[in-house]
């Protein structure tokens, strides 16, 4: 889900970033005219945006995988227990699901339209500054590189960001809603698990009372999961 994810967004970023490179070298050779600097990049933020709005429903289908993924993940966990009269949909007809996956894609297209307008602002500023430091061409290309670098390994966190937080507040909606008010933390049990995360590795927490830093999947970048926890265990 997380790769399919990446993987459309930076063919989107990708396609915008070329259009971008190809009227700036218009402008480039055989010399540099810095006259339409500004209105180049406000035309394609313009054009960012309205291509982020359409890839909003790339994002509700994604959103569309990882319920379904989250329910049939619960379900497998329902029969390990033998809890299988709770092995069911509590996504069916719920409106908190309903209205998860429209934050979720709320959420993912504003991140979305935030990270190329802002690399267009700090192109606007580097290239204009460029020009009058008398920089040569070549730094302005350098400039385009490392910002689309920056663009790409943001596109990369976002997609593998907001994949666990979505499936961390659906696993929380899920357990909730089947009358499962505890939970036993588990990592991603590598060597990649922040010393805070490893330190609750199996232990069981209230949906009530977050950790300080939130629920398995809600800090930044987190891969921990929620195991459904019972009393009688």
């Amino acid at each position: 889900m997380e790769r399919d994810y990446r993987s459309q967004l930076l063919k989107l970023y990708k396609s915008w970033f070329s259009e971008i490179v190809n009227d700036l070298e218009v402008l480039i050779y055989p010399r540099f005219d810095d006259s339409q600097i500004d209105s180049i990049f406000e035309s394609f933020k313009v054009k960012w945006s309205q291509l982020v709005d359409g890839f909003s429903s790339k994002v509700r289908s994604i959103a569309g995988f990882v319920k379904d993924f989250t329910t049939r993940n619960f379900n497998r966990q329902m029969e390990s227990v033998n809890k299988k009269e709770l092995e069911v949909n509590p996504f069916i007809n719920n409106p908190k699901l309903s209205q998860s996956i429209n934050d979720f894609v709320s959420e993912n297209v504003r991140l979305i339209k935030n990270f190329g307008n802002q690399g267009a602002d700090r192109l606007t500023t580097l290239i204009n500054d460029s020009v009058r430091q008398g920089q040569s061409i070549k730094t302005i290309k350098d400039h385009l590189k490392t910002e689309f670098g920056f663009g790409e390994n943001k596109a990369k966190l976002i997609a593998r960001d907001q994949v666990g937080k979505f499936h961390g507040n659906l696993t929380q909606i899920q357990h909730l809603e089947a009358g499962i008010d505890k939970y036993i933390w588990q990592t991603a049990q590598d060597e990649r698990v922040r010393p805070k995360h490893r330190e609750r590795n199996k232990k069981v927490f209230s949906w009530d009372k977050p950790p300080s830093d939130g629920h398995p999947g809600q800090p930044i970048q987190c891969r921990c999961v929620a195991l459904p926890y019972f009393d009688d265990e």
